[in-house]
Order: structure tokens, then C-alpha cells, then sequence
């Protein structure tokens, strides 16, 4: 989710710039409907990057909880290849303690799709196909 938030942040903020470099260098080229119809964009750009800030302000909170996912995952696989299961209720309560505090970041679609993207670059998992 950190990752779609940054790059769509990424794409109103220039957008925006874009936008507004086209209304300033080109007032005597385009036509005076075509340069409202650009500003009017580059303002809703804006508006929507001031509506979506909270959702922004929250990437380091997903990118902490990716994190801990992703040391979750090499204890999990640190444990299958040493072959230890004592500490698989040390485990089981961090799974349990992700899982309440991964409902205050809700994941849309895209993200979703996304994270496996990522997940499958990242990560090997052949191992899990060998349980």
C-alpha cells in the first residue's frame, strides 16, 4: 500500500507541476479554453492531494507493518530449515498481534495486487511448496 500511495502522491505533485508549467509557458500559444481547462485540472490535482494528505502521512505506519510482515516471514522460514518448532507459540502470538494491528491499515484492490507483485520479486517462496 506504501508504494501505490507513494507513486500516486508522486503523480498528483507533478501533475500538478506539470500542468502549471504548461499555463505559465504557453499563455500565448494555446488557446484561452484549452489553458482553464489545464488549470482546472491542475487545480483538482491539488484539491485531491489535500483530501488524500492523511492517506499520506500513513506510508511510514505501512511500510513498519510490511516490515514486521517480512521479519515474520524469515523467523517462519529460519525455523523450517533448522527444523525448530519450540518457539512456534512465540510465533502464533505475533500472528495474532499483526493480524489486530493490520485492521487499522485497510488495503484496497490495487495494493493487493501490488504487494503480491512485490511479494513474488522479493521473496522466495518455493520453500512454503515444499511443506
Amino acid at each position: 500500500m506504501a508504494d501505490y500511495l507513494r507513486i500516486k502522491f508522486k503523480v498528483l505533485v507533478f501533475g500538478s507541476i506539470f500542468l502549471s508549467v504548461i499555463t505559465l509557458g504557453f499563455d500565448n500559444v494555446l488557446p484561452s479554453l484549452f489553458l482553464k481547462l489545464i488549470s482546472t485540472i491542475s487545480l483538482i490535482f491539488s484539491i485531491w492531494q489535500l483530501i488524500e494528505q492523511s492517506n499520506y502521512e500513513k506510508i511510514k505506519d505501512y511500510m513498519r507493518l510490511a516490515n514486521k510482515y517480512k521479519n515474520l516471514y524469515d523467523e517462519i522460514k529460519k525455523m523450517y530449515y533448522e527444523k525448530n518448532i519450540s518457539e512456534i507459540d512465540n510465533i502464533l502470538q505475533k500472528i495474532t498481534e499483526l493480524r489486530i494491528e493490520s485492521t487499522e491499515y485497510p488495503i484496497n484492490k490495487i495494493a493487493r495486487i501490488w504487494s503480491k507483485c512485490v511479494i513474488r520479486k522479493e521473496m522466495n517462496l518455493e520453500w512454503l511448496y515444499e511443506i
